[in-house]
């Protein structure tokens, strides 16, 4: 059992070390946007935004989000043994899913999304495959408090991602930007080769996944469900936006997205993964109180990170984004200006909604998943009936999800609270 307290100074030490990693990697991200920017149009950046989405929605598939649950595993052999199985069910998927691709092209459903073609989502089932094997190694790492290992396996995958960008524009000036999100998955599988090594050296002796599949299919479940959600609405605002205000605006606002929330990919992720595996380890130990202690002082720490960072980037990001990523993307920066409450809110529930995986609510994502595509969906309808101008949309999109991450962050509480009431 702990005896200790939850927030020692342990848990904000990884939280920096972890954070450090990222920012590296944010800075490898931020410097090598402006060259991509550069070399490919906002065209090929909504393109780009559409592969993600439809690469994100396989990954929930590919592996049955079992590497999420990895920060819940108590033994390195109930690690390997989930290794094992994911290197056995995961090219399978990948090959019923190239199929189902090609089977959907010949049917011709580039016409339905107004896309020349759909060649390019042919690489989104292996990339899918190779994104959940570089997160299921990096949550191993996190689980052995190897935060290093973790903050360089970012790193590595940002020059990856940045760097196959920039190398493949010369030959496939409009995939090369795709292809992107494969490479950096790779590079952090490189980066945490050892973890990788580990299944070749002591496979044989993995623990038997019968049971880890039967105890985890609950939180499994619903891990895809609403991933599955998640992908249908954040790809309904850029298929709204394309077709409403053609695929320029839908570039304008996919950059947004990628950037404007780059303050949750470095200290929101952070604080998350920490917090997912401190919390992990508190359950599993029945240590309700000091899990309830450190829900609310990382709470507190994230407001407290967020309001200078987000106040900043409202006031500067009109004249950061020209200047930064080219003057095609002036559009950009006003619309950062207006997601600017929506990120702030984003940056704060992000690390915290983990909390339902570690208490066993399988239903409570796939539920603000659903909540978010509802609210998505209403300010779709408001707009296209109404037939306003795109910078209305974004207005309403921003304020429909910073209602939606309050409400996450207030449930999360209320759960947490019902388990300590039932648990004591």
């Amino acid at each position: 059992m702990l005896t200790t307290k939850p927030i020692a100074n342990s848990y904000w030490r990884h939280v920096f070390l972890l954070a450090s990693g990222n920012g590296l990697a944010q800075i490898v991200g931020v410097a090598g946007i402006p060259i991509l920017t550069r070399l490919y149009s906002p065209e090929v950046f909504a393109l780009q935004s559409i592969f993600v989405q439809v690469v994100a929605f396989l990954a929930a598939l590919v592996m049955l989000r079992f590497e999420y649950l990895v920060p819940l595993l108590r033994t390195k052999y109930e690690f390997l043994a989930l290794a094992k199985w994911a290197w056995k069910i995961g090219p399978l998927m990948v090959l019923v899913f190239s199929l189902l691709i090609f089977i959907v092209d010949m049917y011709g459903i580039s016409g339905y999304l107004k896309l020349d073609s759909i060649f390019f989502l042919y690489f989104a089932p292996i990339t899918a495959f190779f994104i959940s094997l570089s997160l299921m190694y990096q949550f191993e790492a996190q689980r052995l408090n190897d935060f290093g290992g973790s903050a360089k396996s970012e790193v590595v995958s940002k020059i990856f991602y940045v760097a196959s960008g920039v190398v493949f524009f010369a030959v496939m000036p409009v995939l090369g930007l795709l292809l992107t999100t494969l490479f950096g998955a790779i590079g952090r599988i490189l980066s945490l080769k050892s973890y990788f090594l580990d299944l070749i050296r002591h496979g044989k002796t993995s623990g038997k996944i019968d049971n880890l599949l039967i105890d985890y299919r609950t939180r499994s479940i619903g891990l895809v469900v609403s991933n599955t959600i998640l992908t249908a609405s954040s790809l309904l605002p850029l298929i709204f936006i394309s077709s409403q205000y053609g695929s320029n605006v839908a570039g304008q606002f996919a950059l947004v997205l990628a950037t404007v929330f780059l303050p949750s990919g470095l200290l929101g992720a952070a604080i998350g993964n920490v917090f997912y595996q401190r919390a992990a380890a508190l359950w599993n130990d029945g240590e309700l109180k000091l899990l309830k202690s450190l829900w609310r002082e990382t709470l507190v720490k994230l407001v407290i990170i967020a309001l200078p960072v987000y106040g900043i980037i409202y006031f500067m990001a009109e004249l950061i984004y020209p200047l930064v990523f080219g003057q095609q993307w002036q559009q950009a920066g006003e619309f950062a200006k207006i997601l600017t409450l929506s990120a702030f809110f984003s940056f704060i529930s992000g690390p915290l909604d983990r909390l339902s995986l570690v208490l066993g609510f399988g239903r409570y994502l796939p539920f603000i998943h659903l909540l978010r595509l509802v609210l998505i969906s209403l300010v779709v309808y408001f707009i296209s009936n109404g037939n306003y101008g795109e910078y209305v949309f974004v207005i309403c999109f921003s304020w429909a999800m910073s209602a939606l991450y309050i409400t996450d962050v207030f449930l999360c509480g209320v759960l947490l609270s019902l388990k300590l009431r039932a648990e004591s």
